[in-house]
């Protein structure tokens, strides 16, 4: 199975690229600054179609590691139904990102069980930013059960285990963090190895700070080790550090978001990461995130990563766009 270390490719929303929304245009910068360093690594980024017209804000086609295609054991790209709680609203109706209208834009082909009745390949309601793929292993939280409850328990596991080819690792749900998503709560590094942010919000007591231990429990009971980001001696605003983790990562690159009014922060966590990747020749690069992570996701919400070869392999043939 693909893992983040191993893709070679990334796409981002045209929207971050050119946003039309007075609000969004700090994402100019950001994606400016994203193509900069990946430029030098010898990567280039990438821009995906959007539907017009969007929500006032611009926003759902941003995060597309959510509603584009996830890599499965063959390598094929499947395409889940991106139909999440948190779009159900009057706000985005009619303006969900359609990932087969933007792949066939592409000429990219997939496996399509978005809207399937297929008993043997059944719809199942996925986000991408609910995957963490980790060697052998997926990291994914259990609201997957709360959106599929057309599906019993056991068949999902079965069917997700088979597609991935992978022992999932349950993650409870914390309710107050509506996306449910476990690429906001913990990133792989390599062998049995994830980072995970102080899991909570000390300054306004969003979330249950409980989980905190009850996910490194989990985690060392299916058989990881839990690599921590430490900020208790460092007195700056905490309420974004889980986007600290929420990096994109490509082969031998990790890009980390930064904050303007964190300079500790930002340093400990290069540190940290350096020393957690020391063993595994990657190299850290960090890109300011404010304007991004303030919408409330961060570099791994913003980007879908492939690899080349896929690509060349389903018969990919636009150029990237290349700053």
């Amino acid at each position: 199975m693909l893992n983040d270390k191993d893709f070679d490719t990334v796409f981002f929303s045209e929207y971050l690229k050119s946003p039309t929304s007075s609000k969004n245009q700090g994402y100019r910068k950001i994606f400016q600054n994203l193509a900069c360093a990946l430029k030098k690594y010898g990567y280039e980024a990438h821009t995906l179609p959007y539907k017009k017209p969007l929500v006032p804000d611009g926003q759902l086609s941003i995060w597309c590691r959510d509603y584009m295609p996830v890599h499965t054991v063959r390598r094929n790209l499947l395409r889940f139904s991106y139909t999440p709680d948190y779009l159900k609203c009057k706000k985005y109706e009619g303006h969900e990102p359609d990932s087969g209208w933007v792949c066939s834009s592409l000429g990219i082909q997939t496996a399509d069980i978005s809207s399937s009745k297929d008993n043997l390949f059944p719809r199942i309601v996925l986000d991408g930013g609910n995957i963490v793929r980790c060697g052998k292993k997926v990291i994914m939280t259990d609201k997957v059960f709360l959106e599929n409850q057309h599906i019993s328990r056991e068949k999902i596991i079965r069917y997700l285990e088979n597609w991935f080819d992978a022992q999932i690792i349950w993650l409870p749900y914390d309710k107050r963090e509506y996306l449910g998503h476990s690429d906001g709560i913990l990133r792989y590094i390599s062998g049995n190895k994830v980072v995970m942010a102080p899991y909570g919000d000390p300054e306004r007591n969003r979330l249950d700070r409980n989980f905190d231990r009850t996910y490194r429990q989990i985690l060392e009971d299916n058989g990881m080790q839990v690599l921590p980001l430490d900020f208790s001696d460092i007195d700056e605003p905490k309420e974004r550090i889980w986007a600290y983790t929420n990096w994109l990562q490509l082969k031998g690159l990790i890009v980390v978001p930064s904050f303007k009014d964190c300079p500790r922060s930002n340093e400990r966590v290069y540190e940290q990461i350096e020393k957690y990747t020391r063993m595994s020749h990657i190299s850290i690069e960090m890109v300011e995130a404010d304007e991004l992570v303030k919408d409330g996701g961060a570099f791994n919400c913003a980007s879908w990563t492939t690899t080349q070869e896929a690509l060349d392999g389903i018969h990919y043939r636009r150029k990237a766009t290349r700053l």
